[in-house]
């Protein structure tokens, strides 16, 4: 019967110390069954991509362009304003207009022709004063 006795020989031992049973009973610290290893997780940086600008370039036709005016002639001064005429104006018929308007304001004037030896009616609008009418008469007043 030695068999019997040896479990109750370890179960009267435990029972003197005050401590629970299926611990140690060394006198050393207990000790962790396992072991814990801890990593820090490791940072990742996402840098984003730029995004890729879009040009869009339209073309156009290019648009017609009106014909060139003729080149301006300088006539004079008159009645405060720089006249300059257009194509076949005449430079004395200018002078008559630009007085006309200065005088008596516009849009619609008279003036004496010198060179036809007739009256036209004259159409003055804008600034600079830009003077049309006659026989395709173009006169500028600045």
């Amino acid at each position: 019967m030695v068999v019997g006795v040896v479990p109750v020989a370890i179960l009267l031992a435990a029972c003197g110390t005050g401590e629970p049973l299926g611990r140690s009973m060394s006198a050393e610290s207990p000790r962790p069954a396992a072991t814990l290893t801890v990593t820090p997780t490791p940072t990742v940086t996402v840098t984003p991509t730029p995004t890729p600008t879009v040009t869009v370039v339209r073309t156009t036709a290019a648009k017609p362009t009106a014909p060139a005016e003729p080149s301006e002639t300088y006539c004079g001064n008159s009645s405060g304003y720089r006249v300059t005429v257009d194509g076949t104006t005449s430079c004395p018929f200018a002078m008559n207009v630009a007085e006309a308007y200065a005088t008596y304001g516009g849009p619609w004037v008279q003036a004496w022709s010198p060179v036809t030896q007739k009256w036209y009616d004259m159409r003055c609008t804008g600034y600079p004063v830009y003077c049309t009418g006659g026989i395709q008469a173009r006169i500028h007043l600045r």
